[in-house]
Order: C-alpha cells, then structure tokens, then sequence
C-alpha cells in the first residue's frame, strides 16, 4: 500500500453579478459649521430626488462623514459625505446615476465597486472541483503503475484558502425610467469578470 500526494486545481472566470455605487458630497466654506451644513443640504438634495425616482433610501448607507481645514486659499473648511447604495449590476442605472449627478447643482463625486455575490457558494464548487481534479490525476499515475485509489489519507488546503461570507445581492430598486437611460448605447456594457481559482493537495492511498 502506498501513498500519492496529488494536488488539484480549479478556476473559473465569472462576470460580476453585483455593484456598491459610491456617492461622495462634498462642500468647502468659511467656518466648519457653514461647510457641514452645506453638504448636508446638498446630500439631503439629491436623496430627496432618489425618493422621486422610486429608490428606497432606507437601504442606503452611510460610508464616511468629516469635516476638516482646507488647503485651499479660497475656503477655510471642507467638508464630506459619502454614502453608498448596493444594487444587482444594472448598467443602465449606473448610467442614470450618472446623468443624475451631472445634473446636479452640487460637487458630487462617484465611485463604483463590482463584485460577486454568490462567491462562497461558487468557492465551494471550486474545492469541490479541485479535489476531483486531483483524484483524476491521482487515478492517472496509480494506473501506471497498475494499482488503484482506494481512498484518501489527508486532505491539506491551501495556505491562502480563504473563508467566506455568503453575500447576497441586493435587487435593483424600482426606479422611473428617465429618457435619458434609454438613449446611452453603454446601456449594452456587461459586467465586469474576474477570475476565481482554488487549490487543494489531497494524499491519496494505492495499492
């Protein structure tokens, strides 16, 4: 009876099934009080406008909020709001946000982050996968030397395995179809992909 040492691999490249969009406000003024105040009206603006159009702004969460001196000559305080909503990836709403912001009358920085939303479930495939790649390889080299698996001893992950949280993604919210998301041809843009890959060493036992 003798022992194989196998190691198996898995990936995929998956396309993004979700978006956190970041929306910064930001406004300078004279003193730290006038600063705050300002963009906290200009935030209040544009959320009031999210209700409008049919977006519950009870999901949206607070990222960041701070005032602080400026370096500018021409205002004494600076002062910020960041605040972030998450949504299935839909690319003609992010193109509205867009044309949203655009058309504000306040400095409103945005800033999107895809991600996968099922990654621990789909990690989980990938072990899976991995450890069927190594038995195969496993059964390969046993076969060359004319035995057979007959189980496994040990089975070591990878040192940069990883443990993850299932995250769900959150629907896209029912929102007015403004003309303007029907008119962008970056309306047909996919989603961004990216690659997920795992690795496992399995001893397996021949004889």
């Amino acid at each position: 009876m003798g022992k194989l040492n196998i190691i198996g691999t898995a990936e995929r490249k998956i396309q993004c099934n979700a978006m956190h969009i970041y929306l910064t406000f930001s406004a300078g003024g004279i003193t730290s009080a006038k600063a705050s105040e300002t963009v906290m009206q200009n935030c209040d603006s544009f959320l009031t406008m999210l209700k409008e159009k049919q977006i519950d702004i009870s999901h949206i969460f607070l990222e960041n909020l701070h005032t602080e001196r400026s370096y500018s000559k021409k205002e004494e305080y600076r002062s910020e709001r960041k605040i972030r909503l998450d949504f299935a990836f839909d690319m003609s709403l992010l193109n509205q946000f867009d044309f949203w912001i655009q058309n504000a009358q306040s400095d409103i920085l945005l800033h999107t982050e895809f991600y996968i939303s099922n990654l621990a479930e789909i990690r989980k495939e990938l072990l899976k996968e991995a450890v069927e790649d190594s038995r195969k390889k496993a059964e390969m080299l046993a076969d060359t030397m004319n035995q057979k698996i007959t189980g496994f001893e040990e089975v070591i992950m990878d040192r940069n395995f990883r443990e993850n949280t299932l995250i769900d993604a959150v629907p896209a919210f029912a929102c007015a179809r403004d003309e303007f998301r029907g008119k962008s041809v970056s309306n047909e843009l996919k989603a961004p992909e990216q690659t997920e890959s795992e690795r496992i060493e399995v001893v397996w036992n021949i004889a």
